[in-house]
């Protein structure tokens, strides 16, 4: 009986689920190795290394919502763009301003400015 309970209680390392466990896969053995790594650090060593991360990251972040932004800011600017090109064409084939305004968003004096070609975009 006591085999029985010692195998429920120890990983089978013979096992495929019991090597893994023990041994992870790549990622997690390369993980694994690093972490290693942190904790034979020096106190001193171990701040410098969480000073330089909380620096990586607030670097990444910074990047990252500059990128974020600045794809906001193009979308925005695209459609605004499709817009006048789609009042232009609308302008073209006869409607009015009114429809016009009402199908691009646009205000009805931007409309107007089509013709002069003063739109801001």
């Amino acid at each position: 009986m006591g085999t029985v309970h010692e195998q429920e209680r120890y990983i089978n390392p013979y096992t495929d689920f019991g090597f893994k466990k023990l041994f992870g896969t790549e990622l997690n053995k390369d993980c694994s190795f690093e972490q290693a790594e942190i904790a034979k650090f020096t106190p001193k060593e171990r701040q410098e290394y969480e000073e330089s991360m909380k620096e990586y990251r607030d670097y990444y972040n910074t990047v990252e919502t500059a990128h974020n932004n600045g794809h906001a800011e193009g979308l925005a600017k695209g459609r605004n763009e499709e817009k006048v090109e789609n009042a232009r064409k609308m302008k073209s084939l006869g409607l009015g301003v009114d429809i016009i305004s009402q199908v691009t968003g646009l205000s009805p004096d931007e409309v107007n400015a089509l013709t002069q070609g003063t739109v801001p975009l």
